[in-house]
């Protein structure tokens, strides 16, 4: 098996359980994790992606050190095995609603504040009024986005 596909299955299983997992790419700082896994509630991890038995670059081992001195959860995956542990470690508390056919998580309580969020956002407008493009003007009118 290769790094792309435990990179691919990952990302599906975060979007199952309504999370997201997006590419990490950082312009002056090398060695950063390949992808940043966000879930309902607010919980933040990082994950470094490695082609089964490879391990990580001495400067990658160095950059998950100083994100975990910050406290985040950094996770090297390098098999499915460690796949599918990686998710209950993250996101431990969420609901699989009624007729979703359990592939996402209906609603999210966040215990903290006492409310019930859901966890995939309401989508995007397609129309916005005046919104201004590059050149600097306003539109003037409804735009197509």
């Amino acid at each position: 098996m290769r790094e792309k596909n435990i990179e691919t299955a990952l990302v599906r299983a975060v979007r199952k359980h309504g999370g997201l997992a997006l590419k990490f790419v950082s312009p002056g700082m090398a060695g950063v994790p390949d992808r940043i896994l966000l879930f309902p509630g607010g919980r933040v991890a990082f994950a470094e992606l490695k082609a089964p038995g490879k391990k990580p670059r001495p400067l990658q081992i160095h950059r998950h050190d100083q994100l975990r001195a910050l406290g985040f959860q950094v996770y090297v995956v390098d098999s499915m095995e460690k796949l599918n542990q990686l998710i209950p470690k993250i996101n431990p508390t969420w609901n699989e609603g009624e007729g979703n056919g359990g592939t996402r998580p209906f609603c999210y309580t966040n215990v903290e504040h006492k409310r019930t969020v859901p966890a995939v956002p309401p989508p995007l407008p397609m129309e916005t009024e005046g919104v201004q493009r590059a050149t600097g003007k306003p539109s003037g009118g409804k735009e197509k986005l």
